[in-house]
């Protein structure tokens, strides 16, 4: 399987951490914990998690509230970026493709 990130995935990591780091001590390393372990989880059937508009699916985070956005095809998976539930995701998902 290919695995790909958009260079902007990684900047809404780090964003998000400092932030959660801001607000509490640590939450920011916990959080990239987080989003380490659903790109496993992703990886392990990137086809199990709901499709928002194929190719597009996301992964919820749940403690963080944040969702990961990633393109599942064949055996091509490229991970979008992670963005709080309660920012206006639709219009996001449409800047972030560009």
């Amino acid at each position: 399987m290919r695995v790909g990130f958009l260079p902007d995935f990684w900047i809404d990591v780090v964003e998000a951490a400092e932030w959660l780091d801001e607000q509490r001590p640590g939450l920011g390393r916990e959080f990239v914990a987080a989003v380490d372990a659903s790109i496993d989880k992703v990886l392990e059937n990137p086809r199990a998690y709901r499709a928002v508009d194929a190719p597009t699916r996301r992964f919820i985070i749940k403690r963080f509230r944040h969702l990961v956005f990633y393109e599942a095809e064949a055996d091509n998976v490229l991970f979008l970026g992670v963005v709080h539930g309660s920012r206006d995701v639709n219009r996001w998902l449409e800047h972030r493709r560009g």
